[in-house]
């Protein structure tokens, strides 16, 4: 798909230049309905916003009374997604594999078990997480975790290895050296 790029005249708009408290009102249903012509042009049925479940708490969002009226969908809403928790998401798991490293559907799909298994052990522990990653090295593994997660597995001797040893048997990529570090974002390339 192209990228397409639009003109809006928003500030065109009297109720957008009065500026008196619903001006997200006259921004968004220009832009929306603009995103809205262009979807239909294109045969899509949907126009999407990254809204999440804390926008839609907030007592005052004229935006997205526009975007209601444009039947606009909010995916993030749908899955139940705050902003704690869309900021938790990876942009996408390759991030997760080091340059160098071939990226494949089935690489992908080993990492999202990894982590996937990592949130278990946890969990199993009693051990909250707010931010993990499993990373994919040359000829190692990493798991990252939040400071106060890598803190308390560090704690008792045996968990680091426990935890590195239950990810070995998921796939022969995780069978080499593990690492247990805290995160870092922007850390793939990094090995400690």
């Amino acid at each position: 798909m192209p990228l397409i790029e639009a003109a809006t005249h928003e500030t065109e708009l009297d109720g957008y230049r009065r500026n008196l408290g619903d001006r997200c009102y006259f921004c968004k249903s220009t832009v929306l309905a603009t995103a809205r012509s262009i979807a239909d042009e294109r045969g899509f049925a949907h126009v999407a916003t990254g809204t999440q479940t804390d926008d839609r708490a907030a007592p005052h969002r004229p935006g997205l009374r526009a975007a209601g009226e444009l039947g606009v969908v909010e995916p993030l809403v749908i899955a139940g997604l705050d902003k704690a928790m869309v900021r938790s998401l990876p942009a996408c798991l390759a991030s997760r594999i080091q340059a160098g490293v071939t990226v494949s559907v089935p690489l992908l799909g080993v990492v999202e078990r990894a982590e996937q298994q990592v949130r278990d052990f946890l969990a199993g522990q009693g051990i909250p997480v707010s931010d993990l990653r499993v990373r994919i090295l040359r000829d190692a593994f990493r798991v990252e975790l939040d400071p106060s997660a890598h803190a308390a597995v560090r704690a008792e001797p045996e968990l680091p290895e426990l935890l590195l040893g239950a990810l070995r048997s998921i796939n022969a990529t995780l069978a080499g050296p593990g690492l247990l570090t805290a995160h870092r974002t922007g850390s793939v390339g990094h090995v400690p």
